[in-house]
């Protein structure tokens, strides 16, 4: 009996936790975005899924949207379209938009760009060494980089057409 309690309080806790880290990954922590500001956005290289090599500092001059991102991931499938029309809206005023693909295989990370039709630059980043650089706290999680390399904003959670679009009008205004 004493070992069927055991098993049941530790099973509340462990449930407890990930309702607490799921909410948590949902959400965002304003702590957290306001941390980032401000901070040197970290250089990365990815294999692009096109071929190509991505990296952040290939785009010094622009501002840049780096959005991580996992097939497996409901909020992230929930914001693709979003990502989709402000890249189509903002291309061509000076905004790149990367997607960072994390802890996918590759096959499940290319169905899910074709089922979306993304047409964005995506670069894989298999065992998560970006995300880890970075200091992602939950997927999916956007950061808008200023033109010289600074975190502008960081968001953990889904972005929706309105938040991203008013941060790439300030971050172009702004010409930080």
């Amino acid at each position: 009996m004493a070992k069927l309690t055991t098993m049941l309080v530790a099973f509340g806790a462990v449930a407890a936790l990930l309702a607490l880290l799921g909410f948590g990954l949902v959400k965002g922590s304003s702590a957290t975005e306001v941390a980032a500001a401000g901070r040197q956005a970290s250089n990365f290289e990815l294999a692009g899924f096109d071929g190509s090599v991505q990296r952040l500092s290939d785009h010094g001059g622009k501002v840049v949207v780096v959005n991580f991102w996992a097939a497996w991931c409901q909020p992230c499938r929930d914001e693709q379209a979003t990502l989709e029309r402000v890249w189509q809206a903002y291309r061509g005023r000076g905004v790149v938009l990367l997607g960072v693909n994390v802890w996918d295989k590759e096959s499940a990370a290319r169905a899910h760009l074709a089922e979306f039709g993304v047409t964005y630059p995506n670069g894989r980043s298999p065992n998560g060494d970006v995300a880890v650089e970075y200091g992602i706290t939950g997927l999916p999680e956007t950061y808008i980089v200023s033109p010289n390399g600074r975190i502008l904003r960081k968001h953990v959670g889904p972005v929706t057409d309105e938040r991203l679009s008013s941060w790439l009008d300030e971050a172009l205004t702004a010409g930080s």
